[in-house]
């Protein structure tokens, strides 16, 4: 008769707001705190990956602000080489035209030379 009367008991009891103690099963609270203090790790763990998460975009941001600046630096850079390309083909042109003008010059030098040497000599068989 006692085991009829007991989960009488247990269902009788009734519970209140301002109940501060309940009857549970030990294994059940053991179980319930587990459950809790895994719930609290995760949690923890859960805003630890937020923050690694908000960490690493940042930097990534950061690294593509950096390959977007040294991409344009690449382009200035690629047509300052461009500039000087063409600079050097403009001083390249100037030299072969003051290399020709040389050579012209030399030849009317050495055409001068022989008008002289040809005028001396001429000069010098009329005084003879």
């Amino acid at each position: 008769m006692l085991f009829l009367i007991g989960p009488l008991l247990a269902n009788s009891q009734k519970l209140s707001v301002q109940d501060s103690s309940c009857v549970i099963p030990c294994y059940t609270l053991r179980n319930a705190l587990t459950v809790k203090a895994d719930c609290d790790y995760l949690k923890d763990q859960i805003q630890v990956a937020r923050d690694s998460i908000s960490t690493l975009n940042l930097i990534v941001d950061d690294q593509n602000s950096i390959i977007v600046l040294q991409h344009e630096n690449i382009s200035i850079l690629e047509q300052n080489e461009k500039t000087l390309i063409g600079i050097i083909e403009n001083k390249d042109k100037e030299i072969a035209l003051h290399k020709k003008e040389i050579r012209k010059q030399k030849v009317y030098k050495t055409v001068a030379y022989i008008i002289s040497a040809a005028s001396i000599a001429f000069g010098v068989y009329m005084i003879l």
